[in-house]
């Protein structure tokens, strides 16, 4: 449900809790981990869809972003949407750690399912231990 026009022209804004929306270049920020679920429809013209996103850029920034979309009678709008951005960190996997809480935190403050907040969750890169 998100923009596609947005995703296309390589550009893609996002909300963020509590602070104004940023404008990324989807090239340089790649995926590192997502999660989405489009439950079954309530009602036939009732849907709704659910989305976390993590993004990595290769200087080691990063944001973390959530969707809740409904499409009620054939009309989309959203019905909730946060996120929050990284300073490069001192370590990625104090990086990664703190990125784990934000998606259980967003995820729960948008009411997301728990299985979908787990799946975005283990989807981030491994900590490696030595």
């Amino acid at each position: 449900m998100m923009n596609s026009k947005q995703i296309d022209s390589g550009y893609l804004k996002i909300f963020l809790t509590d602070a104004v929306p940023v404008r990324i270049e989807t090239a340089k920020w790649p995926l590192i981990a997502s999660a989405e679920v489009y439950p079954e429809p309530v009602f036939d013209d009732y849907r709704e869809y659910h989305c976390l996103r993590v993004r990595r850029h290769e200087d080691c920034r990063a944001i973390v972003y959530g969707e809740h979309w409904v499409q009620d009678k054939g009309k989309a709008f959203r019905a909730g949407k946060g996120g929050k951005l990284f300073g490069t960190p001192r370590s990625l996997e104090e990086q990664t750690a703190e990125i784990a809480k934000v998606i259980r935190e967003l995820g729960e403050d948008l009411r997301f399912p728990e299985h979908l907040i787990q799946e975005c969750i283990d989807a981030l890169p491994a900590v490696d231990l030595y």
